[in-house]
């Protein structure tokens, strides 16, 4: 049976492979706001990831996971320490900066005799200089479309791509180069399904056809309820109706949405118009064919009340789940690089999210 570990939710598990002449591989793979809901693994009513779905049915599945810290840049600097926030000192995600200099499990790892790498997401506010062979990661937060990286120090625009596509063709790109005479340990951080949900193309209209059922607290009033379960009353309700829900905005009207806590300073629309300035003509040509006719059939409909509420969540829930998919693509692919490869079957895999 290959080893295969799921994990959702955990933010770091141990587990002991099978005793082989060769030391196992490890492939810590990471997503950013995967909802365990949005794996069919645990719950198939809104959506299939098959692929994740194998990680859980060939190895195990948590269903009791609890996490340290689950803010993006806290929960990653948790991981790679094994501290409580307030030990490695990462405790938000910004006015912050990762203190390189404290003991890793990459530091470990590679101090072992492991070739380890990262890709993706880090978002310490720094750079992994130190316990990582090879990495190339984001710039902050990172872009949906032609992203920025930084690769050992020099940063590059991957343009023509999608922040998916890329993270999967690096990852495997860089497992291809890995020394064949050392194990290895590569971190693969995914950007998605992280706000504001932008898909690649070919998963536009994924979901476009499907009525997602609604939670059972979506109308609750919180009258009942604590103070602290107000102020979390559902967000999705109150998204930016320019940059989450990719609707045309007149430009002289302000952005409805408050994004669920309006962040000081942040323009909604300036942010988009930012987000579709990244694209090339060909990425906002077809942007367009897809979100101007739905932009144009909502200000139709003109909802208010409860129906303008619905229509928002099935519009952020189409949207959330086209870039799941496009993560449970990536996994497959990597999944399959490793069983071309022969590495599968003394490949440790642990997928996560924040």
């Amino acid at each position: 049976m290959n080893k295969l570990l799921a994990v959702v939710g955990a933010l770091f598990v141990g587990a002991s492979a099978e005793r082989t002449d060769k030391r196992p591989n490890i492939l810590f793979m990471m997503s950013d706001d995967h909802a365990l809901k949005a794996i069919s693994a645990y719950d198939d009513v809104h959506i299939q990831t098959p692929n994740i779905d194998r990680i859980a049915k060939e190895g195990m599945r948590f269903d009791n996971a609890f996490v340290t810290n689950s803010l993006c840049g806290p929960a990653r600097a948790v991981v790679i320490t094994s501290k409580y926030s307030h030990i490695n000192g990462f405790i938000q995600n910004d006015n912050m900066t990762f203190n390189e200099d404290q003991w890793t499990f990459p530091k470990a790892m590679q101090a072992e005799g492991y070739y380890t790498s990262i890709i993706g997401k880090y978002h310490l506010n720094s750079l992994p200089e130190h316990g990582f062979d090879y990495w190339n990661i984001l710039v902050g937060q990172g872009e949906y479309y032609n992203p920025d990286f930084i690769e050992n120090g020099q940063r590059v625009r991957y343009n023509n791509t999608h922040v998916t596509d890329k993270i999967t063709e690096l990852t495997i790109d860089a497992l291809k180069k890995a020394p064949e005479d050392k194990p290895w340990m590569m971190m693969m951080h995914h950007k998605a399904p992280h706000r504001n949900q932008a898909a690649q193309a070919r998963f536009l209209g994924h979901f476009v056809n499907k009525t997602f059922s609604l939670p059972e607290t979506f109308f609750d009033n919180y009258a009942t309820r604590c103070p602290a379960s107000a102020a979390a009353d559902n967000k999705v309700k109150h998204q930016y109706w320019s940059n989450d829900l990719k609707l045309d905005l007149p430009a002289d009207m302000p952005d409805p949405g408050t994004g669920g806590g309006k962040a000081i300073g942040f323009d909604p629309k300036k942010a988009y118009a930012t987000f579709l300035a990244r694209m090339n003509d060909e990425q906002r040509s077809k942007w367009n064919d897809f979100y101007k006719p739905i932009s144009d059939i909502f200000y139709q409909r003109n909802y208010t009340g409860q129906a303008l509420d619905i229509d928002i969540y099935q519009r952020f829930m189409r949207d959330y789940m086209q870039s799941v998919a496009a993560v449970d693509e990536s996994i497959g692919e990597v999944l399959k690089h490793l069983e071309e490869s022969g590495e599968l079957d003394n490949t440790l895999i642990v997928y996560t999210a924040d």
